[in-house]
């Protein structure tokens, strides 16, 4: 008898350490840069509006974590496969819904196709219209996912690593067109007057609002989630993201 009391004590207290070590797992947060939302900071920090929203997310709810910035394919393929990992700020859509766990919106956003203004050739009024044109987008993002949903075919897209490479290839004219939303946008303005002024809209694309939110991979413990979801519901309630994300446009 006193064996089995023992037995029963010892897997007791097996499976408390079991759950603590399940607690104590390091949540790795993924993005990419983006200086309107969230940028290299010093010292190998991320800095911006996004990351603080995350930052203060994951504080809340009590559980250790590392933000970090990698290409979006990189990040993307992260938290499609690995547990414990967090992505923001990512595109809640239809073909996304069932891939990943989402916890709270950080920022609504649209979609415009660009051009160089002096491509006075380009004219589009629909998406037909664009499938004439060489599209830059980046690759696993929600403009490639998009694109190719709607039967736009692979080679008349280019996909990029990250939005840098993509506004690269735009301006070298490797492309005629391609995806922007409007924090990037911002941040090409921000970073470089003189690219700002020599891209264009060329059109809206309303399909393609949506909103940004911060997901966990599906492989993600649930109570790990909730609780994550509880803090940014706090947040949202004491005014915690209104003060970190209303000047964000």
């Amino acid at each position: 008898m006193h064996k089995t009391k023992v037995q029963r004590a010892a897997c007791a207290i097996g499976l408390s350490l079991i759950c603590c070590f399940a607690h104590a797992q390091t949540i790795e947060a993924v993005t990419e840069e983006n200086p309107n939302l969230h940028t290299a900071g010093p010292g190998g920090t991320v800095i911006g509006p996004g990351a603080d929203l995350v930052r203060e997310v994951l504080r809340r709810a009590g559980l250790s974590f590392e933000i970090k910035l990698f290409p979006w394919p990189r990040a993307y393929t992260l938290a499609e496969r690995e547990p414990n990992v967090l992505i923001f700020s990512i595109g809640r859509t239809p073909e996304r819904e069932d891939k990943f766990k989402w916890v709270g919106e950080i920022i609504a956003t649209e979609y415009r196709f660009i051009k160089l203004k002096t491509r006075s050739d380009i004219s589009i009024q629909t998406l037909d219209d664009a499938r004439r044109y060489s599209i830059g987008v980046v690759k696993q993002d929600l403009t490639e996912q998009f694109l190719t949903a709607r039967g736009f075919p692979a080679s008349s897209l280019d996909a990029a690593i990250d939005f840098n490479q993509n506004l690269a290839k735009l301006l070298a004219g490797r492309t005629d067109l391609m995806v922007s939303s409007a924090s990037d946008r911002k941040s090409i303005c921000l970073r470089d007057a003189s690219i700002c002024e020599r891209i264009d809209t060329a059109m809206l694309i309303d399909e393609m609002k949506t909103t940004l939110y911060m997901a966990f991979s599906n492989q993600t413990p649930d109570d790990t989630v909730a609780r994550a979801r509880a803090a940014y519901d706090s947040m949202r309630s004491d005014g915690t993201w209104k003060r970190i994300m209303g000047g964000v446009k």
